[in-house]
């Protein structure tokens, strides 16, 4: 756990240095939708249309936002960065992989909320990697499940206090706002707006944080097999 603290300093780190060209990158997508979202959530009185009108078209676009992010990701760390529809065109050829990876996360992680929050949080962690070995290693959807199942188990407390950190130091902040102008009767379609685009900024971190430890993970993995070779 003194990882934790490095961890979440590079985090900070890399999403300050970097925080504009990842806005470049999910903005095509995220203004779009939350733009959608806050036209239909001004129009309609029914909020389970609202629901499905907002989820059903961000569930389709998620996997290729999500999978430039994390491939503008890798190659900042290593420095071999491409032209930005390039990872759009990269994210594209995971779009079905991804979609499949999402739904077996997503069955793991309501079994762990049927168990109670704890095991959820623990579902989420293990499965932290699983994004990375489908897009990086190209593994098929179960295969990149079992590998974060089974590569992230000596990790899994440090992934959990991070990304539970990160939700603590980003969510708050952004609840009290909404509290306030919603108390204050002020809300109103461009708060609708402008809340889904901090949200979908904010949750960049944790992609972030994910993704410093698989890299240490990976280094330690080099560090081994050339030990025993």
């Amino acid at each position: 756990m003194n990882k934790l603290r490095p961890m979440l300093s590079d985090t900070w780190s890399f999403f300050r240095r970097h925080l504009v060209a990842m806005c470049a990158v999910i903005f095509p997508f995220v203004i779009p939708l939350d733009i959608f979202y806050s036209v239909a959530n001004y129009y309609s009185t029914d909020e389970n249309h609202i629901y499905w009108l907002a989820v059903i078209p961000g569930l389709l676009l998620f996997p290729i936002y999500q999978g430039a992010l994390i491939l503008y990701i890798a190659s900042a760390i290593s420095g071999d960065y491409l032209p930005r529809k390039q990872y759009y065109k990269a994210s594209l050829r995971f779009w079905l992989p991804l979609m499949v990876l999402y739904f077996v996360t997503g069955l793991a992680m309501l079994g762990g909320l049927l168990l109670l929050l704890f095991p959820a949080l623990i579902v989420m962690a293990r499965i932290a990697f699983s994004e990375f070995y489908c897009i990086l290693f190209q593994q098929k959807p179960i295969d990149a499940f079992s590998a974060s199942w089974e590569q992230t188990k000596e990790h899994q407390w440090l992934i959990l206090s991070g990304i539970v950190i990160i939700i603590l130091v980003t969510t708050i902040p952004v609840w009290v706002v909404e509290k306030t102008i919603t108390t204050l009767d002020a809300w109103n379609p461009v708060f609708t707006f402008m809340s889904g685009v901090v949200s979908s900024i904010l949750t960049i971190p944790i992609t972030i944080f994910g993704f410093r430890v698989f890299t240490m993970h990976q280094e330690m993995l080099n560090k081994q097999n050339q030990a025993d070779a």
